[in-house]
């Protein structure tokens, strides 16, 4: 699903809990590794530093590089879990529905 604004419109259903990730910071970590690409952990860490929406979240904030890795990697496998549940819950809607088409735009 594409978003105008991920930081304020994605909402992450399946994760892991975690006592230093919030859904905020999770958000926030998907978005940066998406603009700098998977294992830039160190330019990832830097622009986390510098975004004032994660200013007073010093638990996120004091995250090592090998923890985003491993935060990212959970919360990865996690949106490819909920999108092939997704996927198998269109093909079901599907089959009970002959004139549905899953490849049909509006």
């Amino acid at each position: 699903m594409a978003y105008e604004n991920p930081l304020d419109e994605m909402v992450i259903y399946a994760t892991q809990k975690s006592k230093y990730f919030s859904k905020d910071s999770d958000i926030t970590l998907i978005c940066l590794t998406n603009k700098f690409g998977y294992g830039k952990w160190r330019e990832i860490k830097k622009a986390i530093r510098r975004d004032p929406r994660c200013r007073f979240d010093h638990l996120f904030l004091s995250r090592n590089e090998q923890e985003l890795q491993r935060r990212v990697d959970i919360l990865i496998k996690a949106l490819e879990k909920e999108e092939e549940t997704n996927k198998r819950k269109m093909q079901t809607l599907g089959a009970g529905n002959p004139g549905f088409d899953e490849n049909e735009e509006d």
